[in-house]
Formats: structure tokens, C-alpha cells, sequence
């Protein structure tokens, strides 16, 4: 899990490639979302809560960045570039 808290404008990369978004590209973020316990539906109301599970699992925030054409990413998934 990342240690560093995401803020618009740092330079991040995957940490491997997923749906077609290729892992050597740096990407800027350009949106944070917090996540906390007991809310989810704010962004899709298809989803469940979210639990601390949820939470922690998600590395806490959701982002947007210039390369993934607006959706929402846990930041687990990303690293500092």
C-alpha cells in the first residue's frame, strides 16, 4: 500500500499494467476522494457501504489522473513515480 497520501498534481505510475493502461506511463492526478467507512453510493448506486475492509483494501482514497479518462482508482493501486 502506498505511505503517501495522494495530492493533486504528483506524478504516479500503476504498479502493474490493467485494462489497457500500461504500468511504465506516469500519470498526474488530477482528483482525491477520501474514502470513509459507511459510504459508497455517492459514486455508484450499484455499490454496497464500504467497510474499513473496503477502506483499507482501496488504500484509502479513490483518484482520477490524466490517463484514466475520468473513472475513479484506488489508490492502492498506484505508486509514486
Amino acid at each position: 500500500m502506498t505511505q503517501e497520501h495522494p495530492k493533486v498534481g504528483i506524478p504516479v505510475k500503476l504498479r502493474r499494467g490493467m485494462l489497457q493502461l500500461s504500468a511504465r506511463q506516469i500519470h498526474h492526478i488530477t482528483d482525491v476522494q477520501k474514502l470513509e467507512v459507511n459510504e459508497g453510493q455517492r459514486y455508484d448506486p450499484q455499490k454496497p457501504y464500504l467497510s474499513q475492509a473496503d477502506v483499507d483494501g482501496e488504500g484509502g482514497y479513490w483518484i482520477k489522473t490524466d490517463k484514466t479518462k475520468g473513472g475513479w482508482w484506488a489508490w492502492s493501486l498506484f505508486r509514486v513515480a
